[in-house]
Order: C-alpha cells, then structure tokens, then sequence
C-alpha cells in the first residue's frame, strides 16, 4: 500500500527541521499535516504542508481527530514526552493510522543495557517501541549519521511502507574513525594540526557521569557520543538499511569543509 497523507509533530526539536526538508524534497510529495501545539515555537512554511493546531496537553479524543484521515505520523519529540508519545500511539489505532515513526534516532541502541544505564531518559524510548509491539499485537496492525541523513532516512523509510513495516532499521552517513574525522578537519583548515588528547572511553565516561550528575546536558550528550563510536557498528546489522531507504554514504572531508565554512575557523 502506498502512503498518501503523513501527520507530523516536533517540527521545532533539534531533528524535526532535517525531516521536514526531506519529505519536501520528495517527488511526488506527501500531503504533510505539522500539530503544533498551542504554544510551540512558530514553524518554518513548506510546500504542501498545513499546520493543525493542538493543545499543550492534548487528550486522546483531540489526536484521534487530528489524526484522521492520515496514512503515517512521523514522531520527532524529546524522550521526556513519554506519556504524549504513547497517547500517540493509541491515537494512532483508534484513527486508523498505519505508520508510527518513532522518535527513537540516534547514533546508539536505545534499548542497550549500558545505555539505558548511563541515560534514563533513554528509556522512555525503548518504553514507547515495546508499546507500540504490543499494540501491533493486539491490533494487528531508525542510525552514525549526519542529521540531514536521518531525515532523507525517514523520508525513504515512508516511501518503503511494505519493506520497512514494524522494523528497527539502522542507517549511517559514513563509518569513520576519531582519527579520520580529525585528519578531515585538518585537510580543509588551511594546513592547521590539531591537537591530539587520547583518552580511554571508559575513564571519559566517568569524568562525564560526575558532569552530568551535577546538572551538565553538554555532559549527556558526550556520553552519547562515545557509546555511539564504541557500540555502534551498524553495517553488521541484519536491518542496516542504506540500499533500502535510497541512501548514498555522505563525504566526510566534504561534511568538514561545510561545517569550517559555517564556523569560520576551528581553534587548534
């Protein structure tokens, strides 16, 4: 069956705008519904696409009507919305959406035990997925990765509805080392040497447990980052889905140079 009408909600987070401009680019496009609730942050206009207007704290009643009618939702909230993204789910079934994208991206497995350990808040989305098994049950009824590359994923994801259907699928812009990124870097900064500070993973982690314990989210996302560089090989996955969602590996001297160009000049 082919997907028609796509809801959306998280279009403001840090993922949302890189899926809106995928699904954009489409050809054909999807007929795009974006909820914005009352009082998010105003959202950016997109060919064929509509805003619904929900409340802050919507009921089921009001996702189900805002739902109807549509083929897909795609989920592009922060883990901490864990009782909205399951009302979701339920307001899914009872409108007859087919598709639930989850907001499970990321460049580690949310469901692994040393992560959930490390990041509870990771474990709102390994709650959201084990709803949403059960209620395909009931009712019969995702990636190291640059973040535009996550958006052309979910857009070749919705393209693929037969292929990908109730699947965790693992995708990447490239797999490269510490070492490459930085010699990346080097190659577009104009002949400058960066310095070099080797560091185990594991004695890292902890100077940035003690971080994040103490109130720091830069802290967080440190911890995410080397869980996604030493636990994350996702080519050996048997649902690595690159061919599948249309996806070309990216450059990464290529990534370097836009982001040097952006910034101006890194600091050695």
């Amino acid at each position: 069956m082919t997907l028609h009408r796509v809801a959306w909600i998280g279009a403001t987070s840090r993922i949302g705008p890189a899926i809106l401009d995928a699904l954009a680019q489409l050809s054909p496009p999807f007929s795009t519904t974006i909820l914005v609730r009352t009082t998010a942050k105003p959202v950016p206009s997109y060919p064929n696409t509509r805003l619904s207007i929900i409340p802050d704290f919507p009921t089921l009643a009001d996702l189900k009507t805002a739902l109807e009618g549509h083929d897909a939702l795609v989920c592009a909230l922060h883990p901490s919305t864990l009782e909205l993204q399951l009302r979701l789910a339920d307001a899914c079934v009872a409108a007859g959406v087919r598709r639930y994208v989850l907001a499970d991206y990321g460049s580690v497995e949310s469901d692994d035990s040393v992560v959930a350990e490390l990041i509870s808040l990771f474990r709102n989305k390994t709650a959201v997925r084990e709803y949403c098994q059960r209620l395909m049950e009931e009712s019969e009824g995702r990636f190291s990765c640059t973040v535009a590359q996550v958006g052309r994923a979910v857009a070749g994801v919705l393209r693929k509805e037969d292929e990908t259907n109730g699947k965790v699928l693992y995708v990447q812009s490239f797999c490269v080392s510490q070492v490459d990124i930085l010699e990346a870097f080097e190659a577009v900064s104009r002949g400058k040497t960066l310095e070099r500070i080797d560091i185990g993973a594991d004695e890292y982690i902890e100077e940035m447990k003690r971080e994040m314990q103490a109130g720091s989210y830069e802290a967080l996302e440190q911890i995410v980052c080397v869980l996604g560089l030493t636990r994350a090989l996702w080519e050996k996955k048997p649902n690595f889905a690159n061919k599948l969602s249309g996806l070309q590996e990216e450059d990464m001297r290529g990534i370097a140079d836009m982001i040097v160009g952006e910034i101006g000049e890194i600091k050695s």
